[in-house]
């Protein structure tokens, strides 16, 4: 893995899914809003598909594509540490990809939630670096 950009000639794909969400709370209803995704691809044709299953079913709903955006990938371009390996290009200590926040809104109500990503055509990896949901527990009387 993130050794190559292909299988044996063919696409590199992943459907990740996480574990059940309850918030602490598994009896009782949540409104799942919020889902913030930090990853990392070489450059903007770089797509992800976030989906959410919901209540533990099998059903992948409210899916949306994200492209990885590129704006600020590099910082730091006219500086380098001294290049002890001589290598080509000049290695930058500190540069690399910028970490992108892609926001997805599901805004749904359930005891359960489950994130799914994929990115089922592309020849490149994509770094999954983690991701957070918020959301709020109803109270009713």
């Amino acid at each position: 893995m993130n050794v190559s950009d292909n299988d044996d000639g063919s696409d590199i794909d992943f459907k990740v899914i996480s574990r059940p969400y309850p918030f602490q709370q598994p009896l009782l209803d949540k409104m799942f809003k919020r889902m913030d995704l930090f990853a990392r691809g070489k450059d903007d044709s770089y797509q992800l598909e976030f989906c959410a299953i919901y209540d533990l079913s099998e059903a992948e709903v409210q899916c949306a594509f994200f492209t990885l955006p590129t704006t600020g990938s590099k910082w730091g371009l006219g500086d380098n540490w001294v290049d002890d390996a001589q290598t080509e290009p000049e290695p930058f200590v500190w540069g690399g990809q910028a970490i992108d926040r892609l926001e997805f809104y599901p805004h749904r109500r359930a005891k359960f939630m489950q994130l799914v990503f994929k990115q089922p055509d592309k020849d490149a990896p994509v770094t999954i670096l983690g991701w957070g949901i918020a959301g709020a527990q109803e109270r009713r009387v």
